[in-house]
């Protein structure tokens, strides 16, 4: 039977690589092979099949990464579990924790059973609604792949470029300090110290709460969601919360920009891409390994991270992007126990059209646009959807607002002004309201791309004060221009009180791209 010895003996950075001509490495596989079948016969079968995996690995691909793994699992402890025994035996979480079975089959996939030569997930992103467990799903996920590494006698050894004294960690970042330590890290912390597996085999500092670092240097800490936060670390994976809400700072100082100026910063980009870096550039091994970067958010808004990391990961082939899961739930689909069945018809917003419930006797369909959505809403929702429907539109839906800018929440604002103005007869005075600067210029090369003023159509008040606003669309939507100006004023009526305000009219809206 092969043994720790044999495998600490073997000289695996000098194999040939032809396995056949070297009779040490026949000497090795044929005590693989006896190994395995003597775990087969204790009924092991598990066991037995990380054995032979790790034979295949060698034979077949000259890897032996998997060999070496094993020779690093502790011997006063079992081989590491699956993440169901995990979830389930009281050994484990089995007495912290209660998973949805919708939720524990997305664990198998993005926690899949590494030592048998399951492929890893190293990222998960999950858009899931409100009251899904997103949270849960993180936290079980970076615990997990802690109890694995914590098998292991060395963990730093799986890979052959970390020195045996780096500290390993699991970073818990979010949009606030407090939340990150008070939702995520302290549960999740809590958790791990009262599982009985690790009370009798793994020692730690208990006087420091604020990080756990364990004897074998592998960690959870709390971190700021910032690059700057995890610069010289280890990170061998993490949870991202909430990150559709994080901070997206106009010229700021944080990222460079054009000619000396502050640039555009994305909080949950910059988090994202260094902790994507650090676990690319640390953690190389062809063996088992375990650690993931896990993003989560609620929807927000149209076009915010976790939808752009999304819609590229489909854009991509599915051969590129295996390692990548993708979860996007709602309650429903993971509490159906928790509805009565009864439903209400909820329509869509659009940029046309507000966000509304379908009352009886409403026809789906009629006076709303072609291909409008319509959506069957668990009744118990049905006040939510009542007192804000946008916001119920993206919590409980996980359908983003459409709204143009953040501060605009009523698109369909805009919209019943440009019909007012139409009947008002107004009319723009450039042959169109948007222009594709490249076909423009091609077109008719003197305008050099900008839209073409009709002189007969500008107004006769030329001597009026008027306002005009520049977009330019750093951001990455339409560089926009809009001019106004003042048309008489209004009395409108506010909480018994009269008012005289201006009204406003736009008489130039125009966009490129």
């Amino acid at each position: 039977m092969l043994n720790k010895h044999d495998l600490h003996n073997f000289d695996y950075n000098t194999r040939p690589n032809n396995l056949k001509d070297d009779s040490q490495i026949r000497d090795v596989l044929r005590r693989m092979e006896a190994w395995e079948n003597r775990l087969e016969a204790q009924g092991l079968g598990r066991h037995a099949k990380i054995v032979k995996n790790a034979i295949i690995q060698a034979v077949e691909y000259n890897n032996f990464d998997y060999a070496k793994s094993l020779y690093q699992l502790r011997t006063d402890v079992d081989w590491p579990v699956t993440v169901d025994e995990f979830i389930d035996s009281e050994e484990f979480l089995g007495n912290s924790i209660k998973i949805w079975p919708r939720l524990k089959d997305e664990l198998r996939i993005i926690a899949p059973d590494l030592l048998t030569g399951a492929q890893p997930i190293t990222e998960v992103l999950n858009r899931s609604t409100i009251g899904t467990g997103k949270s849960e799903i993180g936290k079980v996920l970076l615990l997990y792949h802690m109890y694995f590494l914590c098998c292991f006698q060395t963990p730093q050894l799986l890979y052959p470029d970390l020195n045996k004294h780096t500290t390993i960690l699991f970073v818990m970042q979010s949009v606030r300090d407090y939340i990150t330590r008070r939702v995520l890290y302290e549960p999740a912390r809590d958790m791990f110290t009262d599982m009985t597996w690790v009370k009798k085999n793994i020692l730690w500092d208990k006087d420091k709460e604020s990080t756990l670092i364990l004897e074998n240097k592998v960690g959870l800490v709390p971190m700021l969601a910032s690059a700057g936060a995890i610069i010289g670390q280890a990170v061998i994976g993490g949870h991202i919360d909430e990150a559709n809400f994080m901070e997206v700072v106009m010229e700021s100082k944080r990222t460079a920009g054009v000619a000396g100026q502050g640039g555009l910063y994305d909080q949950a980009e910059e988090t994202y891409s260094a902790m994507s870096r650090r676990r690319r550039s640390r953690f190389i091994t062809k063996g088992p390994n375990p650690g993931c970067i896990y993003v989560s958010s609620s929807v927000n808004y149209k076009a915010d991270f976790l939808d752009k990391r999304i819609d590229k990961v489909r854009a991509e082939k599915p051969e590129n992007v295996k390692h990548v899961h993708i979860i996007d739930f709602r309650q429903v689909d993971v509490r159906p126990n928790t509805f009565s069945g009864q439903t209400f018809k909820f329509l869509v917003g659009t940029d046309e059209y507000e966000p509304k419930i379908l009352e009886n006797g409403e026809i789906e369909g009629r006076d709303y646009p072609t291909g409008a959505l319509v959506e069957d809403v668990p009744i118990e929702f049905v006040d939510d959807f009542r007192h804000d429907p946008d916001k119920a539109q993206r919590d409980t839906l996980g359908l983003s607002s459409s709204a143009i800018h953040r501060f605009i929440s009523q698109v369909s604002k805009i919209v019943n002004a440009s019909v007012m103005g139409r009947e008002y007869g107004l009319r723009s005075f450039l042959d169109k309201d948007n222009v594709v600067l490249a076909e423009q210029k091609l077109r008719d090369p003197d305008s050099l791309g900008l839209p073409v003023v009709q002189v007969d159509k500008l107004p006769k008040d030329r001597s009026a004060k008027r306002y005009v606003h520049v977009d330019l669309a750093i951001s990455g939507d339409r560089c926009g221009i809009a001019m106004v100006k003042v048309g008489g004023y209004t009395n409108i009526a506010r909480g018994g009180v009269i008012e005289m305000l201006p009204t406003y009219i736009v008489e130039m809206a125009v966009s490129s791209e």
